[in-house]
């Protein structure tokens, strides 16, 4: 047999963890891979500021459905965290963003779908 078994297992293992992940559980990283250096945060460079403010656009594109709808909310209203919950009972995850005090939910079947719908319903 020639079959990649140390690729096929990762790729299992890969898949395994992400599955857990994905149900709620935390998966810890006891030993990082080798090379691979915990995240320590980076000290701003002399030239650059260090409050940086993000402006929202002056007016909106000229044809707006040209855009994806999440890069076209995170333009008009900067600084709006989308918030990922977990996988419901129905197997959809939601995602919810709050803007100018109201909330906007949006649900799919992975998080990139949820998140467009939240940012669709958001658009609306």
């Amino acid at each position: 047999d020639n079959a990649p078994w140390a690729a096929l297992a990762s790729l299992g293992l890969f898949k395994l963890f992400n599955d857990w992940e994905s149900r709620g559980f935390a998966i810890p990283m006891n030993k990082p891979p080798p090379g691979q250096t915990p995240a320590t945060p980076k000290e701003p460079k002399p030239n650059q500021q260090p409050d940086f403010v993000h402006r929202p656009c002056k007016k909106l594109p000229d044809n707006p459905t040209s855009k994806h709808p999440v890069m076209l909310i995170n333009e008009v209203f900067p600084g709006n965290t989308f918030h990922v919950g977990n996988r419901g009972p129905d197997e959809m995850y939601a995602v919810a963003i709050e803007i100018n005090e109201q909330q906007f939910v949006g649900k799919g079947r992975n998080k990139k779908d949820a998140k467009r719908d939240c940012a669709i319903a958001a658009a609306k």
